[in-house]
């Protein structure tokens, strides 16, 4: 994954949120990944617009390796952006309305 990364990250940087899109498309092998922004927004937890490396292990971690616990408090905070320990209708709606894109 190491190598994959580094041929998409800008050097010194990490990955904007066009690389991470292409990085992704590589990655999972769908073009467009329609939870794309979201993830990003997910991994990229210190808010500096790139996801770093680390960024990016620490993500792939919990998507690959972690449990259903890990998986679904994950997913969950993932659109509990506002941290507020519940998602609102238009939120869930949102969610479906992805999971179902062509």
């Amino acid at each position: 994954m190491k190598t994959l990364y580094v041929s998409y990250a800008e050097i010194g940087r990490g990955l904007s949120i066009t690389s991470f899109k292409k990085f992704l498309t590589a990655i999972f092998n769908i073009d467009g990944h329609p939870f794309a922004d979201d993830l990003f927004l997910f991994f990229d937890t210190n808010r500096d617009g790139l996801v770093d490396f680390y960024e990016m292990v620490c993500g792939m971690n919990i998507i690959e390796n972690g449990s259903f616990d890990d998986k679904c408090k994950y997913t969950f905070a993932m659109y509990d952006l506002s941290e507020a320990e519940q998602l609102d209708t238009l939120t869930i709606r949102e969610v479906l309305r992805k999971t179902y894109v062509n």
